[in-house]
């Protein structure tokens, strides 16, 4: 899914390895454009988790973060998602060796936490649109 702002493309979710048998998937969601609108990503968070699992009907994200990215690091945890194992000396995009962190989200900790995380995009919108 590319994600648009005033027809201009500044993110992607990827949703993959969708296992209906298990109702499962694997995410990842890169926005690509500098001087992205401030509170864009959780808004691409949202809707994205929102059609996986209210469109998909699927009951799990899994993620995995490379260790070094301190920002997607915070950005799961924003959502909610769980810290669940760490995989050392992982993958090797540049020739070295690194760990990545895996994450999970379950349909039921995202309407534990749903409406609070759309109260805070609710808000944010407010101020930027009211200055």
């Amino acid at each position: 899914k590319v994600f648009y702002v005033d027809e201009r493309p500044y993110g992607v979710v990827n949703i993959h390895q969708i296992d209906h048998n298990n109702y499962t998937c694997e995410w990842g969601i890169y926005i690509g454009e500098e001087n992205t609108p401030v509170g864009l990503g959780t808004v691409m968070g949202y809707l994205a988790i929102q059609y996986i699992f209210y469109e998909l009907r699927l009951k799990k994200i899994h993620a995995e973060v490379l260790a070094f990215n301190q920002q997607s690091y915070y950005y799961h945890k924003k959502m909610g998602f769980e810290q669940k194992d760490v995989l050392k000396k992982h993958i090797r995009p540049d020739g070295t060796f690194i760990d990545t962190i895996v994450f999970s989200l379950t349909i039921t900790q995202w309407e534990q936490q749903r409406e609070a995380i759309q109260t805070k995009i609710e808000q944010k919108f407010k101020e930027n649109h009211l200055q």
